[in-house]
């Protein structure tokens, strides 16, 4: 009996250590209480629009992939192209640089990634499911030069061999569940992202990086509600975009938005999702391309779009930001003086964060500060009294980059602060 109650203690003080929820104050289940995410976050329809830039150049008509590198868009086309990759300005959308990949024959080039030394272009399209030569081909950004055209040498392109591990049959299939249009580098593995044209998941798979014939670890997968999957990326703080479109009329377009997850091999079993809706193909074209340029910011692509001959939509450049969803949406910011329902007023010092208050009666309240992840970095109560009180949150705890502090009273109200940290 001793031993069950301990084991018993012990299955309790882990529950109160990490209590699974949804933590997004934006979705409609949000439990207040809960301090590790489960990916249960439940969100009403959300609609974005994109931020216009310009036209793209007719050399792109079918772009496909694009990746942000060093303040240039590195971007390609889809098959039946040169072997060419474009490096484009951010601000008007125009090829500055030209650069051939050796000797490489494009099948079906559809997304393109990168780690701190390598780009990895992915031919991976197989909309009829009968492609026995899916491949990543990884070349050093080291290698291209400072001309308007250069040429990759074949001897520094590497190329990354896959297949799928549930694919059984090759045989034409314009329904295959294995074709694939997304991949995304992360924590040294390549993701892919599948354009499902016989249901509505998107699966998620992962290879290594490493130049070799592999079989792919299938990780988990998606709900994507009719919406195929045409390209993805990472951000450096638990996210992942992904676009796509639907191919019935009129063709709409949407954002998939994961964040705010621990492991990238869990991003959809264990990450906040969420349809953002951009429109449809006939505002904003088919969107074929999407990258991050920073944790906040980045790009989309079109490629051109002509369901008919009297409509014909040029391919373009947008922006867009991600800022509106994560991390989680704020009240007020450091230094700045509390409205007059706001008991707390939040300073900086050189010990810390400095929490005043005056609070109309004794009571205790629960601080917890968040790192740009949303993952838990402090928590604890503080006893407040009826009067002017101070606590200070020691400096140990903080780092030069974007935090929140959440202040919740044990009835559930929360004040909210941004806590842009300067201290080094």
């Amino acid at each position: 009996m001793k031993y069950i109650m301990i084991i018993s203690l012990l299955f309790t003080l882990l529950a109160t250590k990490a209590q699974q929820g949804c933590m997004d104050p934006q979705a409609s289940n949000y439990n207040s209480t809960a301090t590790q995410n489960d990916g249960s976050c439940i969100y009403n329809p959300t609609n974005y629009s994109l931020t216009w830039k310009d036209s793209l150049p007719v050399q792109l008509n079918e772009i496909s992939g694009m990746v942000y590198w060093q303040g240039k868009l590195y971007v390609h086309n889809d098959s039946g192209t040169p072997n060419h990759i474009y490096e484009l300005d951010t601000l008007h959308g125009l090829i500055t640089k030209t650069i051939i990949l050796g000797t490489v024959t494009p099948v079906d080039w559809e997304d393109i990634t990168q780690d701190s030394l390598y780009f990895y272009l992915a031919d991976v399209g197989n909309n009829i499911g009968t492609r026995t030569d899916l491949v990543v081909y990884k070349f050093p950004k080291a290698a291209m030069d400072t001309s308007t055209l250069c040429t990759i040498p074949d001897s520094l392109i590497e190329s990354i061999h896959f297949a799928y591990p549930d694919q059984t049959s090759f045989a034409s299939n314009s329904n295959t569940p294995f074709d694939c249009e997304a991949i995304a580098y992360r924590d040294q593995k390549l993701h892919l992202f599948t354009k499902n044209w016989s249901g509505n998941t998107s699966v998620h798979y992962s290879i290594p990086v490493q130049a070799g014939t592999y079989t792919a670890m299938r990780l988990d997968s998606l709900n994507t509600n009719g919406f195929l999957i045409t390209a993805a990326d990472f951000a450096n703080n638990a996210q992942l975009m992904l676009i796509g479109y639907k191919t019935t009329f009129p063709a709409e377009c949407a954002f998939w938005y994961c964040y705010d997850f621990s492991n990238p091999n869990e991003c959809f079993a264990k990450g906040n999702k969420r349809q953002i809706d951009l429109g449809n193909a006939a505002t904003i074209g088919q969107v074929e391309g999407v990258c991050f340029k920073d944790n906040q910011r980045g790009f989309v692509s079109n490629e051109r779009f002509i369901p008919s001959a009297s409509f014909n939509f040029p391919n373009q450049l947008y922006s867009f930001s991600t800022s509106a969803w994560y991390p989680y949406q704020v009240q007020n910011s450091l230094n700045q003086t509390s409205k007059s329902n706001n008991p707390f007023s939040i300073y900086s010092s050189s010990n810390g964060i400095e929490i005043r208050s005056l609070v109309p009666r004794e009571e205790s309240y629960l601080h917890q500060i968040y790192d740009a992840s949303g993952r838990i970095i402090f928590s604890e109560w503080f006893h407040y009294t009826a009067n002017q009180m101070q606590f200070t949150i020691p400096l140990k705890f903080f780092s030069k980059q974007f935090l929140v502090l959440r202040i919740t009273n044990r009835q559930g109200k929360k004040y909210y602060y941004k806590l842009h940290h300067q201290y080094n």
